[in-house]
C-alpha cells in the first residue's frame, strides 16, 4: 500500500467535502442552539414531548421519502440521466405523500400524545425539510457542495437571529417552534433560488407512470436502509416517552444528542466518497481495494479521538449547553460513547454499499440492526429503564456494521480489483 497516494486520495476527497463539513457544522451547531433554547424554556416535561414528536415525525418522513433524496444524488453523478424528469417526477411523489404524513401526525398528537394541535408546526417544519434534502442533494451530485452550503448558512443566521429575538422578548416554547418553521421556508426559498440558478431547472410537478416507478425502485432499497437508520437512531426515545415518562425522554435525548454531534466528521469524507465511488464503478465495474482499507482505518482511529473528545468534556458540555439540570445525561453519554466506532464504520460501509449498486444489502443490515434495537429495548426498558435505550444502541450500531462488512467480503471478487 503507497500511503503517499493514499492520503492524496483521502486529502482529494477532503477538499471536495470540505464544505459537506461545513454543511453539517452550521446544522449541528444550529440545531444545538435551538433546542438548547428549548431546554432552556420548556420544564423537563415539555421538552421530552417536543423531542418526542420531532423523532417520530423524521422516522414517518424517512419512511415516506422512499430514499429519494440519495437517489437524486446518485442519479445526478451518472452521466446521461434525464435530471429534468426524473426531478419532476420525484417532487410529485413529495406532494402526494404529504396528506399521508399530515394525517398520521394529526392522530399521533390527538389520540396517542393528547396535546395540543399547535405541535403539528413540529411535523410541518421536519416534512418540508425533506424537500431541502431532495434539492441539496442533487446539487451535492453535481459536487456543487459551497453553494449549498451559502445558501444554509444565510437561512441559518436568519433563523437564529428570528428565534433569539423570540428567546428576548417573549420566552414561549410554541414561538420559538413558530420562528423554527419560519426559518425552514425562508431556507427554502433560498435553496430554491440556488437550486434553480444553477441547474437551470424549473420546479415543477410532474405525474410520469414509467418514471415514477423506476425512480420507486431505484429509491426504496436506498430509502428501506435510511428508514431503518432513522428507526434506530429515534425509536429511543419515542420507546421511552410510551414506557416511562416525557422527564427521562428529555435526560437521554440530551445525552443522544452530544454522542451524534461527531457524525459530522466522517460526513466530510464519506459524501464526496459516494458521488467518486459511484463513477468510478460505473466506469470499470471496481473499486480500489487500498483505498477503501486506507479510509476504513482513518475513520476508526477518528472514531477513537473523537469518542475520547467527548468522554473527556462530556459534563463541561451537557451544563453549558443546557444547564445543571440535566446534568445527569452525563452518565449515559459517558456510555454512549462506546458507540462511536460502530456508528463511524456502519456509516462507512453503508455508503459503500450504497454507492456500488448494493442497496438491498445495506438496507438488510440497518433492518436487522432495527430489529435487535427494538427486541432489546421492549425486553429490558421495564427493568433498566434509559440504560436498556443505551445498550440497545452501542449493539444496534456495531451489529449494522459487522453484518454490512460480511457483505463486502462476500462480494469482494466483484467489487475490488483484486483480493482482500
Amino acid at each position: 500500500m503507497n500511503l503517499r497516494n493514499e492520503f492524496k486520495f483521502v486529502f482529494n476527497l477532503v477538499s471536495k467535502g470540505q464544505y459537506t463539513l461545513y454543511i453539517s457544522v452550521v446544522e449541528k451547531v444550529s440545531y444545538l442552539i435551538i433546542f438548547a433554547i428549548l431546554a432552556r424554556v420548556a420544564n423537563t416535561s415539555e421538552y421530552g414531548l417536543i423531542i418526542t414528536i420531532f423523532a417520530f415525525s423524521n422516522i414517518l418522513t424517512a419512511f415516506l421519502n422512499l430514499g429519494l433524496g440519495i437517489n437524486i444524488q446518485k442519479e445526478v453523478s451518472l452521466i446521461g440521466e434525464d435530471i429534468n424528469d426524473i426531478l419532476s417526477n420525484t417532487f410529485f411523489i413529495k406532494l402526494i405523500s404529504f396528506p399521508i404524513f399530515i394525517g398520521i401526525m394529526f392522530v399521533y398528537l390527538n389520540v396517542f400524545l393528547d396535546v395540543s394541535n399547535l405541535f403539528l408546526i413540529i411535523p410541518l417544519a421536519v416534512y418540508l425539510a425533506s424537500f431541502q434534502e431532495i434539492l441539496n442533494r442533487g446539487l451535492y451530485g453535481q459536487t456543487k457542495f459551497k453553494q449549498s452550503f451559502l445558501a444554509l448558512v444565510a437561512s441559518r443566521l436568519f433563523l437564529l437571529a428570528l428565534i433569539g429575538t423570540i428567546f428576548f422578548f417573549n420566552p414561549n416554547h410554541f414561538y420559538i417552534l413558530a420562528g423554527y418553521l419560519a426559518g425552514i421556508l425562508f431556507y427554502q426559498f433560498l435553496l430554491s433560488k440556488t437550486f434553480v440558478d444553477l441547474t437551470g431547472f424549473k420546479i415543477q410537478f410532474s405525474f410520469d407512470p414509467k418514471m415514477i416507478k423506476k425512480i420507486m425502485l431505484n429509491s426504496f432499497p436506498l430509502g428501506i436502509g435510511i428508514f431503518s437508520v432513522f428507526v434506530y437512531d429515534k425509536v429511543d426515545v419515542v420507546v421511552i416517552q410510551s414506557f416511562l415518562s416525557n422527564e427521562l425522554v428529555a435526560f437521554y435525548a440530551i445525552a443522544y444528542s452530544i454522542y451524534k454531534i461527531p457524525s459530522i466528521v466522517p460526513g466530510v469524507v464519506l459524501i464526496p466518497f459516494f458521488s467518486n465511488i459511484v463513477e468510478s464503478f460505473k466506469k470499470n465495474r471496481v473499486v480500489d481495494k487500498k483505498q477503501i482499507i486506507f479510509i476504513g482505518i482513518s475513520i476508526f482511529i477518528l472514531s477513537l479521538l473523537v469518542g475520547l473528545l467527548v468522554y473527556s468534556f462530556s459534563d463541561l458540555l451537557i451544563k453549558i449547553i443546557y444547564g445543571d439540570q440535566f446534568a445527569v445525561s452525563k452518565a449515559y453519554l459517558i456510555v454512549l460513547v462506546i458507540a462511536l466506532p460502530g456508528l463511524f464504520l456502519n456509516n462507512f460501509t453503508g455508503t459503500l454499499l450504497n454507492a456500488v449498486n448494493m442497496q438491498k444489502n445495506q438496507a438488510i443490515g440497518t433492518t436487522v440492526g432495527v430489529c435487535v434495537n427494538l427486541l432489546l429495548l421492549f425486553l429490558l426498558i421495564d427493568v433498566y429503564g434509559v440504560w436498556a435505550a443505551v445498550f440497545s444502541t452501542i449493539v444496534s450500531e456495531f451489529l449494522v456494521f459487522f453484518i454490512q462488512l460480511l457483505f463486502i467480503l462476500k462480494y469482494r471478487e466483484i467489487l475490488f480489483s483484486g483480493n482482500i
